[in-house]
């Protein structure tokens, strides 16, 4: 095959020997057209694209809002001016911040900075947050609107 051509292979086995350097480990493949099998050489190189997921649009939060209480993961959120404690749900990490399963909405005003010293029902004070545009949708990440993470 030459650079730049792509061809759909299925695996026919995974070498368990890893290369601790390169954080690499042999694939053997089995081309599904057999006439690519005569233009391969043998232990070649080749660079893999493999589909992690579809594409989604997912709610997130800054890592810096997520507090910790035993086992339980809360932010806090404004709500008529006040902080009020949400327990949510969380998934996978995404950069510096958390998919969220549970627990937030999209238009949730969530604190992030001094959030350590606050207290349910504390007033609090932030600034005019303009509406975030949306996020275009990524594999296996997005950011929510930052309303969310107010």
């Amino acid at each position: 095959a030459l650079q730049g051509d792509y061809f759909r292979a299925t695996v026919r086995a995974v070498v368990p020997d890893e290369n601790p350097a390169a954080r690499t480990r042999p694939v053997r493949f089995q081309p599904d057209q057999p006439l690519l099998q005569q233009s391969l050489a043998v232990n070649q190189h080749i660079t893999l694209l493999l589909p992690a997921s579809g594409s989604q649009q997912v709610l997130t939060v800054a890592k810096d809002a997520v507090l910790r209480r035993g086992s339980q993961a809360l932010v806090f959120i404004v709500a008529d001016g006040t902080a009020q404690p949400r327990p949510v749900q969380l998934g996978e990490a995404i950069g510096d911040r958390f998919q969220v399963l549970s627990g937030l909405t999209e238009n949730d005003i969530v604190v992030i900075r001094g959030n350590e010293r606050l207290r349910p029902g504390q007033a609090v004070v932030y600034p005019d947050i303009p509406p975030s545009e949306p996020a275009p949708p990524v594999t296996g990440q997005n950011q929510a609107a930052e309303q969310s993470a107010g």
